[in-house]
């Protein structure tokens, strides 16, 4: 598998000069919001308590499209496949179809399927 992020270009791709995802499933703490202290430009700011409830310190793993955080997401383990949760931002459209296959190459990552669904 070409990397850990889910939505990562494989190492084909990128050698054909395939443009990289612009929707992406991104971890819990990953530095693409947890890396600036000024997180303007990639989040709006009423959403920050979304990413980090309560303040405690504790970042959800979050859905990222044109490079704006629009949600989050979370993982539902089940008997034949994992289920993806997408929690789209208040007014924000989360586009599932956009999102299918970074959650294939997370499912790949994870030797899971994975079923997308909106909360």
């Amino acid at each position: 598998m070409g990397g850990a992020i889910a939505g990562a270009a494989t190492d084909d791709a990128a050698t054909r000069g395939a443009a990289p995802a612009d929707a992406l499933l991104l971890p819990s703490f990953d530095e693409h919001l947890l890396g600036y202290t000024e997180r303007g430009a990639v989040l709006d700011p009423a959403h920050f308590e979304r990413i980090v409830p309560g303040r405690n310190g504790m970042f959800r793993a979050t859905v990222v499209e044109g490079g704006r955080v629009v949600g989050v997401w979370t993982k539902k383990p089940l008997a034949k496949r994992t289920r993806l949760v997408i929690e789209p931002f208040p007014g924000a459209e989360v586009d599932l179809a956009r999102l299918q296959a970074p959650a294939e190459s997370w499912g790949a990552f994870q030797g899971v399927d994975v079923e997308l669904v909106r909360a």
